[in-house]
């Protein structure tokens, strides 16, 4: 699947590739990233900043809370974790982290 670029405007871009079922989150702000050890975060995430698929929004929405570290973490305090700090990720959205609270602000972001 190829990547939708991100819309002038917004700095992320999240897809899905139903056929895979995986969420794809492509990223140009790379001056945002904070690195630890145990991975990438994107933080003050304002969700208008943000273009979303009705697909993307819908799988998201559909992802439970889990446990443990995931492949890519949505948190309630509009920020966002995966490991290596790369401008595009995909992963299965079974290794995708949507708790409740995350999905009131995911709501809130720019579907195009």
């Amino acid at each position: 699947m190829s990547t939708i670029p991100v819309t002038e405007g917004r700095s992320l871009r999240i897809e899905y590739d139903k056929k895979e079922d995986e969420i794809i989150l492509t990223t140009i702000d790379f001056d945002r990233f904070t690195e630890h050890g145990f991975g990438t975060f994107l933080e003050n995430v304002d969700p208008p900043e943000v273009s979303i698929s009705q697909a993307a929004l819908d799988a998201l929405l559909a992802c439970p809370e889990r446990d443990g570290l995931q492949g890519l973490e949505f948190w309630a305090d509009n920020r966002l974790a995966w490991g290596a700090p790369v401008p595009c990720l995909i992963v299965p959205c079974d290794e995708v982290n949507c708790p409740e609270g995350a999905k009131i602000w995911l709501r809130l972001c720019s579907i195009e």
